[in-house]
């Protein structure tokens, strides 16, 4: 009789109400001392774990990191950044400005992010590496002025600006999941299907299915323009992939939702639709360290 009652407590993960209705065997149980109490409890919080949700188990997700087209910096660049105007102790005179293209911006399929935040935030990132950002909208308005093609050198007379860092492309990159680790075993997401076409439900088929999970990262392109020289300086685009310097933790399976070891921001919201948190941290931890490197280290690639 109480192997039953300690059965259906495995199964139905509803200790007090099962037991209200076994009385016979909750007064088995209160008799057998406060062991048993506990025994049974453990047992079924246990098996309380075995949800919708999955087991309790170690399941995590690994994603290759992306990796852009190799950094281009020019010769001229790297001088610049060297010698002559960029060691002035007054800041290399810069502006940031947006300059995606048409075809670029139509690939875009996720939420419009809001470019004015990015480029506010690439102009704290240089200011804090001593550049002297100079006002956009006073760049935009001379700019505006000229007839046929951009000659940065006249600009570069007109706006004292020695660089310009175009945002040439943006956005959020969505990554296919269709496997994750349980205990370092891989598990494939999946699914249940039930076909309603027949009016009996007796006869209503179920079925396993793939159910591959998204997870969401960023990337953005910018573009170095000498003035002076009216040439580009160099041409860089880096990614954010979610899941790739250290595996993600996953919470739950239904609704999916997973956590990053060394944080305690669920990432997945972290990065939905390219939110202000999320471009903040790739543009600061990401995106400036290696423009600075890139744009002044000898060993990387040159024309």
């Amino acid at each position: 009789m109480c192997f039953m009652c300690f059965y259906k407590l495995l199964f139905t993960n509803n200790i007090i109400f099962y037991l209200m209705k076994k009385k016979k065997c909750l007064k088995l149980i209160q008799a057998q001392g406060v062991v048993l109490v506990v025994a049974v409890a453990v047992m079924a919080v246990g098996c309380g774990s075995l949800s919708k949700s999955g087991s309790a188990a170690d399941r995590r997700i690994k994603l290759e990191k992306t990796k852009g087209d190799p950094p281009h910096t020019s010769s001229s660049l790297r001088a610049f950044m060297k010698d002559g105007e960029g060691n002035r102790k007054t800041g290399i005179p810069v502006v940031v400005r947006n300059n995606r293209s048409n075809a670029a911006a139509a690939s875009v399929t996720s939420t419009e992010e809001n470019v004015d935040d990015i480029i506010k935030l690439l102009e704290n990132g240089l200011m804090r590496n001593d550049f002297n950002v100079k006002d956009r909208i006073g760049f935009e308005n001379v700019m505006s002025k000229t007839e046929g093609d951009v000659d940065y050198e006249m600009l570069q007379k007109k706006t004292k600006t020695d660089l310009v860092f175009e945002i040439t492309d943006y956005g959020t990159k969505k990554y296919t999941v269709k496997n994750y680790l349980n205990d370092g075993v891989p598990v494939p997401f999946q699914k249940e299907v039930i076909d309603k076409s027949n009016k009996n439900p007796k006869k209503w088929k179920k079925e396993i299915v793939p159910d591959p999970q998204t997870i969401v990262g960023l990337y953005i392109e910018i573009k170095v323009i000498l003035m002076a020289q009216n040439e580009i300086g160099g041409i860089y685009k880096y990614y954010h992939t979610p899941c790739s310097d250290k595996d993600c933790r996953i919470l739950t399976l239904d609704p999916f939702k997973y956590l990053p070891d060394e944080s305690d921001k669920v990432e997945q919201v972290w990065f939905e639709n390219g939110a202000k948190a999320a471009w903040s941290e790739f543009i600061n931890t990401v995106a400036i360290p290696q423009l600075m490197e890139e744009m002044s280290q000898k060993n990387k690639t040159t024309n």
